[in-house]
């Protein structure tokens, strides 16, 4: 069924046991997904069990602190794949409302993902969603060699053709869910919620010998 490419714009309040702050936060998230796991119970689904995670480490790093983040709602937009092709480089402010994922990831929070057909989710950066765009538009066929090698130029200056001539490794490092270290709920695991956090989440048994 192929892959899609969506926005997800979320807003979010602060919980606790006490009860749930009363003005949301906003966040914009961009991602590539499977077509088979777009549907608004998958995109549910999925947006709760990201929170969750984040909510889980978030706890295990403050461990007196026994707030969350859950989602209030959310709505989705289409990815207009053949809009990165305005964009001229980086500080084209014009472009910025076509491409705003250009802007959107900050140093510690991931704004762009890629999601495997099981729903798992790995980050990549902005520069990395718009390379995998340019690469699947050359896949579909909607841009040529000069094209891609003109906006791999863009993202990378100077390295567009070294870009190219390396795309299917590069593809298939960006395409991917790489092992990880921190906590993973598991796709579709019940309840599907953005917190609490679960006690034997946040502080799982220790292996023994």
């Amino acid at each position: 069924m192929g892959r899609v490419l969506r926005a997800v714009h979320h807003h979010y309040r602060l919980a606790s046991l006490h009860g749930f702050s009363a003005e949301t936060c906003e966040r914009a998230w961009y991602f590539e997904a499977p077509a088979a796991r777009d549907t608004l119970a998958a995109w549910r689904e999925l947006i709760h069990r990201m929170y969750y995670d984040e909510n889980v480490m978030c706890q295990r790093r403050e461990p007196d602190d026994d707030a969350w983040l859950a989602v209030d709602r959310f709505s989705l937009d289409d990815v207009d794949a053949h809009n990165l092709l305005i964009w001229t480089g980086e500080g084209d402010a014009p472009a910025e409302p076509a491409i705003p994922w250009q802007q959107a990831t900050t140093a510690v929070a991931p704004a762009c993902w890629w999601i495997d057909d099981d729903g798992r989710y790995d980050a990549m950066a902005v520069d990395d969603y718009s390379e995998l765009i340019a690469l699947r538009l050359f896949d579909a066929g909607a841009l040529d060699q000069a094209g891609l090698v003109r906006v791999l130029d863009r993202l990378y200056p100077g390295q567009g053709a070294a870009c190219f001539a390396a795309r299917a490794r590069r593809l298939a490092n960006i395409a991917c869910v790489r092992p990880t270290a921190a906590f993973r709920k598991t796709p579709g695991e019940p309840p599907i919620a953005s917190g609490p956090p679960r006690p034997e989440h946040v502080h799982p048994p220790r292996a023994t010998r």
